[in-house]
């Protein structure tokens, strides 16, 4: 996955999508945004159709200033997004908190890590 060219694949109101490689999504949320349900619901249901329910890696990127609802928060928390690991970045510290308590008490089935920056995200995801 080193210094490979991103391969935009999708555009919403919210969120871009790319393939980093063969087996990982990044989903880039858009700075300043207010991520609702149904924006995760279509992040979800485009992993599916991309993944054609293949297992991948998957980073998922919010930058500051942006946050989800207390439903989003919720289905992202308790949902199952069949990956082989996640890499969650955010960029604020009081995002990273809050996300960190929400997986401490809602375990999921593959490795899920929060991160600061993307950079580690990758280099996480690479020794998996």
């Amino acid at each position: 996955m080193t210094k490979t060219k991103l391969e935009h694949i999708i555009e919403s109101k919210t969120v871009n999508v790319y393939a980093l490689d063969m087996d990982t999504l990044l989903f880039e949320y858009k700075p300043n945004t207010l991520i609702e349900l149904n924006d995760l619901k279509f992040a979800y249901d485009k992993y599916s159709a991309l993944t054609k329910h293949k297992l991948h890696k998957v980073i998922i990127d919010f930058p500051q200033f942006t946050s989800l609802t207390a439903e989003a928060r919720e289905y992202a928390v308790a949902s199952q997004l069949p990956a082989i690991a996640e890499a969650i970045v955010f960029k604020s510290l009081a995002q990273r908190i809050t996300a960190r308590f929400y997986y401490m008490f809602n375990a999921k089935k593959h490795p899920v890590k929060v991160f600061n920056d993307r950079k580690n995200a990758i280099a996480w995801l690479e020794r998996i």
